[in-house]
């Protein structure tokens, strides 16, 4: 009998300390699997924030193309290079109800994107080409904790005018 019981001692000791050490264990694996599922999330979010830039860049690459020597007489843009914020005024291929980017930058903060339009070839005449290039900064939410931290996601379009 007296040996029973200390068996009986040592097995509980044992069972009591291994509850410390499944603790600790599933703390470390819980921390880590937290972190590789929000950086998944956040390296996806910035994926598709740089898909919008980069659709944003297309866009009005196609429409200086669709306009070609036109865009002198529709306004503002034409054969000198654009370079401003998604924020501004009174530029058509920024602005513009039917040919502007603004309403294609969603989640970007339109004051901190950068849009630049140039004609490579210094005309916009036919099948010159033209450059459309859209930077726009991403701050990522896991490094909130650093609010400097920030990533250009930068897209360029180059296409020939077709008219």
């Amino acid at each position: 009998m007296r040996h029973r019981t200390r068996r009986s001692t040592i097995v509980a000791a044992k069972k009591r300390t291994r509850k410390g050490a499944t603790v600790l264990e599933m703390s470390i694996i819980l921390g880590a699997f937290l972190f590789l599922t929000f950086g998944i999330l956040e390296f996806s979010i910035a994926v598709f924030r740089y898909h919008i830039v980069s659709q944003a860049s297309r866009y009005a690459a196609r429409r200086a193309i669709v306009h070609g020597e036109l865009a002198t007489a529709l306004g503002s843009w034409g054969t000198t290079t654009i370079e401003a914020k998604a924020n501004a005024v009174g530029i058509p291929i920024i602005d513009d109800a039917t040919t502007g980017i603004q309403d294609k930058l969603i989640g970007c903060d339109l004051a901190e994107t950068d849009i630049k339009v140039e004609w490579l070839d210094g005309s916009n005449g036919f099948e010159k080409s033209v450059r459309v290039t859209v930077t726009s900064p991403y701050k990522p939410v896991l490094f909130g904790l650093f609010p400097q931290a920030s990533i250009d996601l930068t897209a360029s379009s180059t296409m020939q005018i077709a008219h």
